[in-house]
């Protein structure tokens, strides 16, 4: 007997699988396998020559179908997809479960839970990574016995060079790694991964920005190259102290399940109101939810690659000869000239109410800045698409999966503050110099900063924060503006010798055309503390903290322009 089945594909345990290695075309070869998984099921299962999935909702690495027929068929259909996804050449190197359940009376919402229950299940028996054949292993002296990429798996094959140095790959880096390098570089056997994203998510609008006589973005960027290596993205002699530097920045919805659950609900409802399928309601408001969520984050790319490919921003996002990286250090498919042009970009995840952005490290609080600003228009009905931001600039040396925890960690504690919560927008940040581990985690790190009588939370931008650092930083860093040496005895005074009638005389004396800037800058930053309590001298952490990361073309300008009259 025909009937509904709801069908569960998700990739899983997927930092072995993307963050295994400080390699950037295995992590972004990793990620967009995973996505593409997805897409490719779709494609598949598309009701010509084989059965057909009803997409419900697809993310980052997950999809939602239903699929109509008899329990018997549902079952081979749902094995069939395992084994397809476990022999397929890329995709076996990922754990990617499957699971289904059967429509019941307790309607879609009941049944969508129960089957996410029965992948956590399915993942909690699984191992950590997907066990490699082992083919043509290293046995030798001569062929290393693990991969000297992820340092993990068996190494198998013949070696390479990568990066200046022969190496000996495992299968599963070495897939992963030549589709990182093919989906992004100029190569007629792939459809570029921006390309395809601002096609389907923003199919019908228009993806050519402002400029209506250019051609849409997603043909101009038909033949852009992007970052090989961290060092591509990071590497600059433009921008002093920020050269070699990078930003990673996580951004992640806030309080999107519970948007999601009242849209479905309030659909639900009205379909009982008026004697219609409930299931096919909900379904409805479920595939409304994800297209609009995938219509902001693709609005926000456009926005992103617009300015990356910008000819009058090309110092600032392009790879140039004096900075690409010597013939030595390059790959054995590189030319000489390879790095030079490249984008300075990087997405290690994208898909679903997350993603995650490699950019240069003077780039990185315009481009967060930039989201909170657009994401303040955006909404689902009546509800604001808040989101909590985890910011880390560090040394592109520093190891990925500890930034990438520490940035995801960062936009818990955003996501937690007790203020503002889910009521709107914030960004939690942390600047390395070199890279430390934090030891306890952010929130110890960040509670220890605290100063006595002030609160945490503070520590925690919201976007009034961001906008008002964005707008008076560059003028109190101009040569007349606040002296550095003022503000770091000040800091010192707070944050090593919490002495604050210290902090409070070196305030007093202190004299600058902009004092008043500064002092409204920090009564935004305290939430209207008043001048001279801890919670309006605890400002003066995001003001040491990110001297050099807001407006850094501001010091370069100076830097030509003070060369220049030598």
């Amino acid at each position: 007997m025909s009937a509904t089945h709801y069908i569960r594909v998700e990739g899983v345990n997927m930092d072995p699988f993307i963050l295994d290695t400080q390699d950037l075309s295995t992590i972004r070869g990793g990620g967009l396998l995973l996505l593409e998984a997805i897409q490719d099921l779709c494609d598949k299962y598309n009701g010509q020559s084989r059965p057909y999935l009803e997409p419900i909702s697809t993310g980052a690495s997950a999809g939602l179908f239903r699929f109509t027929g008899d329990t018997d068929a549902a079952k081979t259909l749902v094995e069939e997809i395992r084994e397809w996804l476990n022999g397929h050449a890329y995709f076996q190197h990922a754990t990617i479960l499957v699971d289904s359940v059967p429509a019941s009376a307790e309607g879609f919402v009941a049944d969508r839970e129960r089957l996410m229950a029965r992948i956590r299940r399915r993942q909690l028996a699984s191992p950590g990574l997907a066990v490699p054949t082992l083919v043509d292993a290293g046995t030798n002296g001569d062929t290393p016995a693990v991969c000297q990429i992820d340092g993990i798996r068996p190494a198998q094959g013949k070696p390479r060079k990568i990066k200046g140095e022969q190496r000996v790959l495992s299968r599963a880096t070495e897939v992963r790694r030549g589709h990182g390098v093919d989906q992004k570089g100029i190569d007629e056997r792939r459809v570029n991964f921006y390309q395809n994203l601002l096609r389907r998510d923003l199919e019908g609008q228009g993806n050519n920005g402002a400029d209506q006589d250019k051609p849409p973005l997603s043909e101009r960027i038909n033949d852009e190259r992007f970052a090989r290596h961290f060092q591509d993205i990071a590497g600059s002699a433009s921008f002093g102290p920020l050269n070699d530097k990078m930003a990673v920045l996580y951004l992640d919805g806030n309080g999107f399940t519970g948007i999601q659950r009242k849209q479905i609900s309030a659909a639900i409802k009205t379909a009982i109101k008026k004697g219609q399928d409930k299931d096919q309601a909900a379904i409805k408001a479920q595939k409304d939810f994800d297209a609009e969520v995938k219509r902001t984050r693709a609005e926000f790319l456009k926005w992103l690659l617009e300015e990356a490919v910008e000819e009058a921003n090309k110092r600032r996002w392009r790879v140039s000869p004096h900075d690409a990286r010597q013939a030595k250090e390059q790959d054995e498919d590189e030319d000489e000239r390879a790095p030079t042009g490249r984008l300075r970009l990087e997405t290690l995840m994208w898909g679903g109410d997350e993603f995650m952005l490699v950019l240069p490290a003077w780039e990185g609080w315009a481009v967060a800045h930039q989201f909170l600003t657009q994401s303040a228009k955006w909404k689902i009905g009546n509800d604001p698409l808040h989101h909590a931001l985890g910011l880390v600039f560090c040394g592109y040396k520093a190891p990925i999966h500890r930034v990438v925890a520490l940035a995801r960690e960062l936009a818990d504690l955003a996501k937690e503050d007790g203020m503002r919560g889910r009521k709107c927008s914030s960004l939690a940040y942390q600047v390395l110099e070199s890279f430390d581990h934090l030891g306890n985690g952010a929130e110890d790190h960040l509670t220890a900063l605290t100063l006595p009588g002030a609160e945490t939370r503070h520590l925690i931008l919201d976007v009034d924060g961001v906008e008002a650092l964005s707008k008076h930083l560059p003028g109190l860093k101009a040569p007349d503006g606040l002296p550095q040496r003022q503000l770091k005895r000040m800091v010192r005074a707070c944050f090593i010798a919490r002495d604050l009638a210290q902090a409070g005389q070196t305030w007093k004396d202190l004299e600058f055309d902009g004092k008043a800037t500064l002092e409204g800058l920090l009564h935004t930053l305290s939430d209207k503390a008043k001048t001279g309590s801890a919670a309006w001298f605890q400002g003066l952490y995001h003001l040491d903290q990110l001297w050099a990361y807001v407006a850094p073309e501001a010091e370069a300008e100076q830097a030509s322009t003070q060369g220049d009259a030598a």
